[in-house]
């Protein structure tokens, strides 16, 4: 049975903020804790996948899913694009959540640049994928904070070269045990 431990507290300053984590990890959990909690205090959430659907955009305190097929990944990075465009004029604040975004982060240079430009805006980007590896090192790199949940051996090692900390200590969490971590000073904490 796996220790429990509290969720890492949600991202609070505009910008990007990866979210990493094997399948069962606590990953997702958290991220439906922080949704929940970013409605409540009425910022808009909207939340981007790859299946099924696609859901209207809401306003604050409510939470909307659009979902698209594998093949319009060019048309979900237009879309995040006229999302973040519009934290620009909006009254209220947005979460943006890219769900299990692994599979098409790379596909398209625009996300690599909404990460960077977030940070100008009222605008929260969540990357949510399983593995940090999945990511751009331009995605990774304009993050505020990579929050991560088991680490593989091998991906800790890539992190740990571009972050400058130790890959064993990542790569040992235990089970439910969370790294946070920022190429901003290269600040790492554990919640073990």
């Amino acid at each position: 049975m796996t220790a429990w431990r509290p969720f890492p507290s949600p991202p609070g300053a505009f910008g990007g903020y990866a979210i990493t984590g094997d399948s069962g990890s606590g990953k997702s959990t958290a991220v439906a804790a922080w949704r929940r909690s970013y409605a409540i205090s009425r910022w808009a959430v909207l939340v981007f996948g790859t299946v099924g659907e696609f859901s209207p955009v809401v306003g604050p305190g409510r939470i909307a899913r659009m979902r698209w097929g594998p093949r319009d990944v060019r048309e979900l990075a237009r879309q995040a694009e006229s999302v973040i465009d519009r934290c620009m004029r909006s009254p209220f604040p947005i979460v943006l959540c890219m769900e299990e975004c692994g599979g098409y982060a790379r596909l398209s240079p625009t996300f690599s640049t909404l990460t960077a430009y977030v940070r100008h805006t009222r605008c929260i980007l969540l990357w949510i994928a399983q593995r940090p590896v999945y990511l751009t090192p331009d995605i990774r790199t304009q993050c505020q904070e990579i929050i991560s949940w088991r680490v593989p051996r091998i991906d800790a090692r890539k992190l740990s070269e571009e972050f400058g900390f130790d890959p064993d200590r990542l790569s040992a969490l235990p089970p439910g045990a969370w790294a946070r971590y920022s190429k901003r000073g290269s600040v790492i904490t554990y919640s073990e």
